[in-house]
Formats: structure tokens, C-alpha cells, sequence
């Protein structure tokens, strides 16, 4: 489906109008079947309603501009139009106040019944109420197939928005750009969604899914910025955390900036943060970044026929970005297109069912065996939200030593199929405490490994170090080069039944006095694996 808008003049004066136009092709089985549908409204009506729409929506022949259809209405908001399966459906504000009346009756039957979820709109008096004459009519004919009213409140009131998919007609808000801080304080709880049968109008669901922006449809997804539901339920979706392995709530979050407009392909979204972002779906490993060039302030990311068409939408912003260019991508194959991501995940982190870490990465990883190897330390994140999975190590080093990250691409670790875990670590780390388990929680035992390679000595008994686990050597004298057989080789060491209490703490202590970077205590990742 293409979507366009132009402005008409009509001949008589009174009746110049503002009309939006819908193209749907794929539903017609030739070039002289496509016609053209837009909506009309006086200059009156634009100025006494709030609602951006028109008092008539009409059909009309692309090859000959003639008029095949037109339905009269009353306040038809241009985003509340959508078409589906040969059938184009509106919203119109043109009701009685029987009709309001009966509606909202109704609504009182659909909660008792569990079709329409509580929210804190319930609390909204009655002549505030947002009630709607649904009206689907024949895409080629105009005959109207079906019409109900129906209470819509908390849909988005004057910025509603319709969509259709796979049978299902929705109404959403669609809200933009600046609305973070009500989030995060808690004032869109009242946002909802409510689902129609497309076939004969009856309810389906409606949810106040407190959301931030426009929802986008995926398959039988609902993206409900930061979250997501399911189209035919509503149910705000889960995944197994990546920690404890229980079923928390599935999140994503965009980072920096947030003007602009969610766009998606089947298996994967796009979005404005600082820069572009975009998630894959399938792989769930978080949000991806694209830097040096930004989405423009309403929506340009277009993904279509296999690519992502990117048109310049910056130029003349007081956002500075270096590249201000219209933008072909094409995918990469599967081996070549993996990067950092950061994911992000609410909820309780103990008791921790299993946690990697990858030390000193420059972001969270994904691996081939599903796997999440979180980045630490973690980025910071803003004041609204808080990115990646926070936890704390409590990390000691030996002075002037810390993290180093290098590009795993050009990295030469024999010995693995994880270089890029190896790419990056800790040097003069002497202590850390991984947090396993929390405050009241019963005790476990773990299997412990730790990842090292040695890229800086050639040669044994340059760097040769002790390791503890919970106050007990499980490592003595340990020489990475001289375990591998050489450098830029990975050695994994494996450790197994470690009780832990409350946190598993790892030791790593030089046997020179004063090392330097070569002879310092190295390590790049630890992972843990509870056994009982």
C-alpha cells in the first residue's frame, strides 16, 4: 500500500477541501481496477474540529478522475481510515447521544464479560467519553458492509489511528516524539488499544497498554513502545530473562534522541535514536546501531523489496550529524552482519539461572547457542531510561590497569569460535564479585568458566598469576601462554559445584610485585551455569 496527500480545489468555494489519499494496489488485479480513495472537509469543519479529518470520504478512478463512491459523514479523522481485504473502514464522529449513551453501556457489558480491560480511563466522565460510528463500506462500490458505535476512549482521542491486519481492525494513538518524561512518570497508562473483528465489527479485546508511540504491526506483533503485544490477545508479550531464565515482559528502548516514527519490515524495526537503530527480531539480541546518519523527524526509513530505502531528512536540522545523504542498505549475509547490541530487560536479575559476562565489550552479543554475553561495564543510559541489564561487579584493578576492547574482525585467536568475546577483557583485574544471589534467596551451586588469551608475551613466564574462587584457589601459578601452547591462543578453564551464597567473588593475583601491563593478571570472560 502507497499513501500520499494533496490539497484539492473544488469549484464551488465553499467546498475547497483537504484530501488524503490511500492507494492500495495489491488488491486489484489490474492497472484499471486501482482506484483512489481520500477523504474531503470544509474549511468550517477544519476550524470547529479538533480532530485533523473531513465529512466525507469518496472513491475515485485513477485512470479517469471520475467519482466511482462517496460517503457522507460528519468527522472522519484522516489517520482513522485504513483498508483491508477489499474494504476500506473509517471512524466517524458523527453520533446521537442515544448512540453515546448506548455505547457506553455496552462498554459496562464488555468489562463484566473481560473484553474490555479496566483502566484509569474508566474514571473519565461520560460526556467525555470518545464514542465512534465504525463504518465499513465496499472498496470498490462504496456499499457499506457493516457500522456499529463504539466506545473508543483512550484510543488517542483527537490523534486516533487505524489499522488492519489478517482480519483485525485496531485504534491506537498515534503519538510522537517528546513524550519520554510522562512515561517514565507514569501518565500514559491510560493509552490503549482496542481490537474489532474486520468481518462484522464485533469486540475483540481493549487494553490500556501504556505506550509511548505510534504502534507499529509486525506479524502477529504489536510493537507498544518500549514493549510489545500480541495482536490477537493484547497480552504484552514476554521473553525468558537472560539472567534468571523467568518470563519477564519483552522491551526494547530508544536510545538518545526520540523524535521520528517506528517503520518495520517482517523481522526486523527501525527507528531515530541519536542515529539509526534497528532490531532483529528473530535473532532478539537487542538494539542494533547505525551511526553517522539519523532518521529525519517524522519517518524516512522506508524497508521495501528487500532493501532499507533511507532518504535524506536531516539537512537543515540543528542536530548535527556528519552524513547528510539519501541512504540504499542492503543485508549483509547472516556471518557477516552480526554487531554489538544492547538489549534490555526489566525485572528481578536473582536468583541468576546463568550469566555471562564479556569484559570490557563495547556492548551485549548474542551467541550461536542463544547465549546473551552482556558488555561490562554496561553504557550508562539517560535520564529516562536505564540501557542494557544493570548489575555491578564490584571491580578492584591494580593502578593505571582497567578494560581494553579491540576489533574482534581483525583479531587472530586461534582455538575458539567466540573472538569476539576474546577481543576485549580486563588487565590488572584483582578482584570482581558476580551477583548470583539475592538477599533471602536459597544458595546454589554453579559451574564456573573463565575465558583468557594472551595477545602481548610470545613466550612462557611473562604473565603468571594465581586464581581464586570464593576465597579458594582453584588456579595456581597460571600461565595463559604456556596453557594454550602459545599466544593469541584461547584457553577456557571449567570449574565445577562452586557454592555461592550471595556472590560468586574472583580473585587474580600476580606473583610479581609490581607487574607491568605484560606480567598483569588477564582475563577477558566469565560465565556461570547454576547447577542445582
Amino acid at each position: 500500500m502507497i499513501y500520499g496527500s494533496y490539497t484539492a480545489e473544488f469549484p464551488d468555494p465553499d467546498r475547497r477541501a483537504y484530501a488524503q489519499f490511500q492507494y492500495a494496489g495489491s488488491m486489484w488485479r489490474s492497472m484499471e481496477d486501482w482506484p483512489a480513495w481520500g477523504s474531503v472537509s470544509t474549511p468550517q469543519g477544519a476550524v470547529t474540529s479538533r480532530i485533523m479529518g473531513g465529512d466525507s470520504a469518496f472513491a475515485m478512478d485513477a485512470d479517469t478522475g471520475k467519482l466511482r463512491w462517496m460517503y457522507r459523514g460528519h468527522q472522519i479523522a484522516h489517520p482513522a481510515i485504513t483498508i483491508g481485504d477489499g474494504t476500506v473502514f473509517l471512524a466517524d464522529c458523527g453520533i446521537t447521544d442515544e448512540q453515546k449513551a448506548a455505547a457506553i453501556r455496552e462498554k459496562r457489558e464488555l468489562i463484566a464479560n473481560g473484553t474490555w480491560e479496566k483502566g484509569v480511563d474508566l474514571e473519565m466522565e461520560p460526556e467525555n467519553a470518545d464514542v465512534r460510528l465504525v463504518v465499513a463500506l465496499d472498496s470498490a462500490t462504496g456499499a457499506k458492509r457493516w457500522q456499529r458505535v463504539v466506545d473508543l476512549t483512550g484510543c488517542g482521542g483527537d490523534r486516533m489511528g487505524m489499522a488492519y491486519r489478517d482480519g483485525i481492525l485496531l485504534f491506537f494513538g498515534c503519538f510522537s516524539n517528546h513524550d519520554a518524561g510522562l512515561f517514565k512518570q507514569g501518565a500514559l497508562k491510560w493509552r490503549r488499544i482496542t481490537a474489532l473483528s474486520a468481518a462484522d465489527g464485533s469486540d475483540l479485546w481493549s487494553r490500556p497498554l501504556d505506550y509511548l508511540r505510534r504502534p507499529v504491526v509486525i506479524g502477529d506483533t504489536i510493537l507498544i513502545e518500549p514493549r510489545a503485544c500480541d495482536l490477537r490477545t493484547g497480552e504484552v508479550k514476554t521473553r525468558l530473562h537472560p539472567l534468571t531464565g523467568k518470563g519477564e515482559a519483552w522491551e526494547f528502548v530508544r536510545p538518545g534522541h526520540c523524535c521520528s516514527v517506528t517503520s518495520a519490515s517482517p523481522t526486523m524495526f527501525f527507528l531515530r535514536g541519536y542515529f539509526l537503530w534497528y532490531y532483529d527480531m528473530e535473532k532478539d539480541q537487542g538494539m542494533l546501531p547505525f551511526g553517522g546518519i539519523r532518521p529525519g523527524c517524522w519517518i524516512n526509513t522506508i524497508p521495501a523489496n528487500g532493501l532499507l530505502l533511507f532518504p535524506e531528512a536531516s539537512a537543515g536540522c540543528r542536530c548535527s550529524y556528519p552524513i547528510r545523504s539519501t541512504v540504499v542498505m542492503k543485508p549483509k549475509p547472516s556471518e557477516e552482519s552480526r554487531t554489538w547490541s544492547i538489549l534490555i530487560q526489566h525485572g528481578d536479575m536473582t536468583p541468576v539461572k546463568h550469566m555471562a559476562v564479556n569484559l570490557g565489550a563495547p556492548g551485549d552479543w548474542r551467541d550461536d547457542d542463544g547465549t546473551l554475553w552482556f558488555c561490562y561495564p554496561h553504557p550508562r543510559g539517560n535520564s529516562f531510561f536505564q540501557y542494557g541489564v544493570s548489575f555491578g561487579l564490584q571491580a578492584e584493578f591494580l593502578p593505571d590497569m582497567g578494560y581494553f576492547s579491540r576489533d574482534f574482525q581483525g583479531a587472530q585467536i586461534e582455538g575458539t569460535n567466540k573472538p569476539w568475546l576474546l577481543a576485549s577483557g580486563c588487565r590488572g583485574l584483582t578482584s570482581c564479585v558476580l551477583p548470583l544471589i539475592g538477599e533471602g534467596q536459597e544458595s546454589g551451586r554453579y559451574t564456573v568458566r573463565l575465558y583468557f588469551v594472551d595477545t602481548e608475551n610470545s613466550e612462557a613466564g611473562q604473565r603468571v598469576f594465581h586464581v581464586k574462587l570464593q576465597g579458594r584457589t582453584a588456579l595456581k601459578n597460571f600461565d595463559i601462554v604456556q596453557e594454550a601452547g602459545g599466544q593469541n591462543i584461547a584457553v577456557v578453564k571449567e570449574f565445577d559445584g562452586i557454592k555461592v551464597r550471595n556472590g560468586l567473588k574472583v580473585e587474580l593475583i600476580s606473583k610479581s610485585d609490581n607487574p607491568t601491563k605484560e606480567q598483569a593478571p588477564l582475563i577477558n570472560g566469565i560465565e556461570v551455569i547454576r547447577e542445582s
